[in-house]
């Protein structure tokens, strides 16, 4: 822009000639000639011009040459987030617009301008601002998106491990391990092996929007994951994850991501790695070399600025170490067990059958919760058992099943006889589910209160003959056809001890003529 009071001040001094006022202002000296006779003709002196601008002094001295745009102005916002549609180009857009000009009357810009004046709005608004981070304050944490190999013996296969990075904005410092997966495991002991490493916890967390830390994402409220949400809870730490597709919002961290690209993953992508942990030790010695190297524009290195600025603010570890969680939401069966990680099924109060609950599993844990409540907690099962079940959750009539035990059961077959003994020894040998065991011997203990324990006895030597491991129906029919037995027997001696007064009853029997044989006289 011509420097119009530059030119005024120079020429109210009185020192230089035109000629050598154009030289100084950098312009032509028709320039110079024609500013002079204009502020002549506006009698400007160097009262009302020294504390105008330049831009003031156009407007004063050639007001004409400053007209109003006649071209119809472009939504520019509408443009820029037109483009980032795939397929949409900016002649698209500029020949939509051309032709919504056309339809209203209206004049447009050429091509040309068009082009310049996006460019320039577009670089107004994707001005980055410098932010100051505070030491402490935010933990950055990010997957690097290219792979490292590791050479599976086992299976003498190729495996590609995630290399995680959290980075503490303030001193730069970073953290990096690899995984063999993505999955939530992984994530969690990411962050936790993290905050080890840093010797304490930042006061926020900020990821990305992936799967396995947000359930849904949103700008002011995102909904975490479970187990993320926990974790940060026991570090007390905020997750806060930046914007879908605004990396700029954990600018840090992808800056180290790429950084580790090349100090890590390039550097190592020519050595053979037999195991995750030969990996990760390479992966630490060459981390602390990165932190130890030396800033280009500053004093100190990453390792120096964290240990005397930042370490110092970082939250305490707790006492003890988080235990990975998982959550998952379940209604509750008419058997009141639900189902844990481990395949195994554990009590909960049978008041909440068809309740909604939420079953927390750690490593040593099973915790059920209603509306935020626990209800059941049980010490988690290593041994075979099946169904783990606290008798405090079972109904009245449930309960005093699981008042019998093993011993018990077998204790009632003893002062039964031999027989009622060995039937509930075969079926607590048998496998399978302990409840359906003791259905069996339950079943069999209530027969003792309408039958007695010799018929019962019986029963158990007559089913035994028949099979080696007898049903309770297979029992109560032997039950009932010695029962049968024994009432004709009973007849049949009372018959026999009174002759005189009832005739002898017997059976119709066919000679041997009938079949064709000869006939006995």
């Amino acid at each position: 822009m011509t420097m119009y009071r530059e030119i005024l001040r120079l020429h109210f001094e009185g020192r230089l000639s035109q000629r050598d006022i154009a030289a100084s202002c950098r312009c032509a000296h028709s320039t110079v000639k024609r500013v002079l006779a204009r502020a002549a003709e506006l009698r400007l002196d160097v009262s009302n011009t020294a504390s105008m601008s330049d831009s003031a002094l156009a407007k004063l001295l050639y007001p004409q040459a400053i007209l109003p745009r006649i071209q119809k102005e472009p939504d520019y916002a509408y443009v820029h987030k037109e483009l980032a549609k795939s397929g949409v180009t900016l002649t698209l857009l500029w020949n939509e617009y051309c032709a919504k000009c056309r339809d209203a009357s209206e004049i447009p810009y050429m091509y040309s301008q068009f082009s310049r004046n996006y460019r320039e709005y577009a670089i107004l608004n994707n001005a980055s601002m410098h932010i100051t981070h505070k030491p402490a304050d935010i933990m950055e944490v990010d997957w690097a998106g290219t792979k490292l190999a590791v050479h599976d013996e086992i299976s003498n296969r190729q495996l590609k491990a995630s290399l995680f990075v959290a980075c503490l904005p303030f001193s730069g410092y970073c953290y990096a391990e690899a995984f063999l997966d993505e999955k939530l495991d992984s994530w969690l002991e990411a962050h936790i092996h993290a905050c080890n490493y840093f010797g304490g916890a930042a006061r926020i967390f900020r990821p990305d929007n992936l799967k396995t830390g947000v359930r849904k994402a949103d700008k002011y409220d995102p909904e975490l994951n479970n187990s993320y949400r926990e974790l940060a809870e026991h570090y007390g730490a905020f997750v806060s994850p930046s914007r879908v597709m605004k990396p700029k919002d954990k600018a840090s961290v992808e800056g180290a991501v790429g950084k580790l690209t090349i100090w890590i993953i390039a550097a190592l992508r020519n050595i053979e790695f037999h195991s995750l942990s030969e990996l990760n030790k390479e992966i630490l010695s060459r981390l602390r070399d990165f932190n130890d190297r030396p800033f280009q524009k500053k004093d100190g290195s990453r390792s120096s600025v964290f240990t005397a600025e930042e370490k110092p603010y970082l939250r305490l570890l707790p006492a003890y170490e988080y235990q990975t969680a998982h959550f998952k939401d379940i209604t509750v069966p008419a058997s009141y067990h639900v189902q844990a990680d481990d395949r195994k099924y554990y009590s909960v109060p049978f008041q909440y059958i068809n309740k909604k609950v939420t079953v927390r599993t750690t490593q040593s844990l099973v915790e059920v919760f209603h509306q935020g409540e626990r209800i059941a907690c049980h010490a988690k099962d290593r041994g075979k058992e099946q169904y783990i079940t606290d008798s405090a959750h079972m109904p009245e009539a449930h309960r005093h099943l699981y008042d019998w035990d093993s011993d018990r059961f077998q204790e009632w077959g003893a002062a039964v006889g031999m027989n009622t003994l060995a039937v509930i020894k075969d079926k607590l040998a048998q496998s399978g589910g302990t409840l359906p065991r003791y259905k069996f011997c339950m079943g069999l203990v209530s027969l003792g209160k309408r039958h007695t324990f010799a018929e019962i006895e019986d029963a158990c030597a007559m089913a035994l003959r028949l099979s080696s491991f007898p049903s309770l129906k297979s029992v109560k029919l032997a039950l009932a056809a010695c029962k049968s037995r024994n009432a004709a027997d009973a007849q049949s001696g009372s018959s026999a001890g009174n002759t005189s007064f009832a005739p002898q009853v017997k059976g119709f029997r066919r000679g041997s003529g009938y079949y064709g044989g000869k006939c006995d006289d």
